[in-house]
């Protein structure tokens, strides 16, 4: 359950798993934030909320790195990227995250996520 300070902000800065800046939140819109990137094309996109990793001092951190997150889908409103169903880039760091939040998880192989 994510109390009040965890919960995404406008204003927040977004920032990737390997430190990368990806922009600012926006909006809250449900399942996506709309971040902005204003040095960047496209400069608006729709990040889900699945992957954010946590919340701290008007810093969003998400559970993927920058070469994971694919400017051409989420540049997409949320409903388009719906169409899409699994991305497996997305599907695939999700998993590796959830497994490394397991008790008595020392690594996870990416052959074992396949098999999952």
């Amino acid at each position: 359950m994510m109390v009040a300070s965890d919960v995404p902000a406008v204003g927040d800065e977004v920032v990737c798993a390997d430190d990368e800046p990806l922009g600012v939140v926006e909006a809250d819109e449900g399942t996506h934030l709309r971040v902005r990137r204003p040095r960047e094309y496209p400069p608006l996109v729709w990040i889900p909320k699945r992957i954010i990793a946590d919340r701290h001092d008007g810093v969003v951190r998400l559970i993927v790195n920058r070469d994971e997150l694919h400017d051409g889908v989420i540049a997409l409103p949320p409903a388009r990227q719906r169409e899409y169903g699994t991305l497996e880039a997305l599907s695939l760091a999700i998993r590796r995250h959830r497994a490394a939040q397991r008790p008595g998880s020392a690594g996870v192989t990416a052959a074992a996520l396949a098999a999952s």
